[in-house]
This record gives structure tokens, sequence and C-alpha cells, in this order.
């Protein structure tokens, strides 16, 4: 089964060199109700009860992690949100090569990863069971969906265009401790991703301070991608050598080396165009670098 991710184009490029891929945290997510919408229990009242989905899903945040793929390389909105504006591309994947299907290796496999797109809210005690024993969730059976299901399975209607497909792995891992290590899952890569936060000092004046991300990134050996499709925005130039100096200030002509080291692993590249008379993306085959 091929599924898709969509990226930028220089992202592309270390997926395919370093063979790895990020897998998220659900508090990476864009949508900060992810995973935050369940029920609390009726004896819970006031606070307690307002805190509840959001104590549950730290509990779930901790143990497991999520690559999010989708099932079409041709969606105009996703090329929008998450294809760099046309300007990226998008990987296709074999998830049967990437072992995304094996349920000895995956808490939730890419064939059960669909998402629910819904406007009623998840089991909590469902999601409660996955939170108090992560353990017993670290590989899959059809026994454990329901489960699965509400703790990671959810979203809200208006996410519906995104045709999101999920392949959630155990990461239980004191993160400072370790930057490689071997779990069931798999193999993985931990990388610091430091990112910055302004906070009030004296006099109301706001101070930078840094917060370490972690990277969780999985091995992705090079045969599992498939095809490489590119935004049509992303532009394919032909430069003479002798010329070439003068195109070094336009962003597109750096285009040209990653494209090549994509094609250099045998991996086929195309070039996607949005149609405006008709709704659909169509796909034309050619050399990209003319």
């Amino acid at each position: 089964m091929k599924l898709y991710k969509y990226t930028t184009l220089d992202a592309a490029v270390k997926i395919i060199e370093n063979q790895q891929i990020h897998f998220a945290r659900m508090s990476d997510f864009n949508d900060p109700f992810e995973g935050a919408f369940v029920d609390s229990p009726e004896d819970l009242k006031g606070f307690e009860a307002d805190s509840y989905p959001f104590l549950l899903r730290e509990g779930i945040i901790n143990n497991f992690v999520i690559l999010s793929l989708t099932r079409s390389p041709f969606n105009s909105l996703m090329w929008a949100h998450y294809g760099n504006a046309h300007s990226g591309c998008v990987i296709e994947i074999d998830v049967d090569k990437a072992g995304f299907n094996d349920a000895n290796l995956c808490s939730v496999p890419a064939d059960y990863g669909d998402i629910i797109y819904t406007t009623s809210k998840p089991n909590y005690e469902k999601a409660k069971m996955v939170e108090s024993s992560p353990k017993s969730y670290e590989n899959f059976s059809p026994e454990k969906y329901l489960a699965m299901k509400a703790a990671f399975l959810n979203k809200q209607t208006s996410w519906a265009y995104e045709e999101e497909v999920r392949v959630v792995k155990p990461l239980s891992i004191q993160q400072k401790e370790r930057s490689n290590f071997q779990n069931q899952a798999g193999i993985w890569s931990i990388k610091v991703k430091p990112t910055y936060e302004y906070r009030n000092g004296q006099d109301e004046i706001k101070t930078p301070f840094q917060i370490n991300n972690f990277m969780n990134l999985f091995s992705l050996p090079r045969e599992c991608v498939t095809q490489i499709f590119i935004g049509s925005k992303l532009k394919r130039l032909s430069v003479a050598p002798s010329h070439q100096k003068h195109y070094q200030s336009d962003p597109d002509f750096f285009n040209i080396p990653n494209l090549r080291k994509i094609e250099s692993y045998g991996i086929k590249v195309s070039s996607t165009s949005a149609m405006t008379t008709t709704r659909s993306i169509d796909v034309h085959q050619h050399n990209i670098i003319d």
C-alpha cells in the first residue's frame, strides 16, 4: 500500500539521504484540541472535570509517537497547507516495505490508522486504558483497536479534507538520556531541535528563552520511498554552468541539486500542475531538469 507525506523539498531530501522520518508527539500537532476532547468521568466536577482530558492526553503523549500520512498526493488543500504552498513536494511511501503495517512493530498499523472525523467525543474509558497501561499497547491486535481509536484516531470534522492515515509507535524513553536507541518498534534517533519563546521580564520587557523540542526520527530504508511529486510552483531551471553565478540569489536555483540528488537514488520524480478546468491535479511525467 502506498501512502503520502506532504513536505518541503529540503525536508524530503533529508528524509531520503538520512533514511529517517519524523514521528511527532500529539503535543506537536497544529490542532491544540487533538486528543483533548474526551468526556470526563461523571463523578468529577469543576476544575478536575475541566483538566481531566488534558491530563489524560499528557499520559498518552509521553509514551507514543505518530506519523501522519494521507491517501492522495493530489489534494489541493494539502498542497496549500503542508506542501509549502505548492512549492514543496509529496513523498510516496510503501508502508508495507517500511514495516508500517506490522502489528508487532506498531501500536496502530497503517491498515488500522484511518482517522475518524466526527463531531462526537471518543470514549474516555477506552482512552484511559491506553494511558494507564501503555506497555499493553506497544503492539497491535484487533482487540485493542477500540482503545487505540479513542486515544489516537478521532478528529473534528473540520479536518476531514486531510484524509489522514496514522501510524502509531511506542516510544517511552527519557529523551535527555539517549540520542540513539532501538526498542521493540525499531531503530530511532532523537535530536534536539531548540526553539525560542518569550516571557515578560521586569517592566514588561520580553526576553527570549530556549526550549528544547525533540525530534523522534525513525529509520526509513530508502527503498520505501517510491516516488516524489513536486508542486506546481516549484520551478525547474535550465542554467548553463557558465551562467550559474547569475542565478545564485534565486532560491529556486537550489531546486536543481536537490532534485538531482533525489533522482540519483533511482527515485522517480513527477511534476504536478493544478488544472483550472477540473477540480483535480494532473501528473505529468518528464525530465525534471530540462
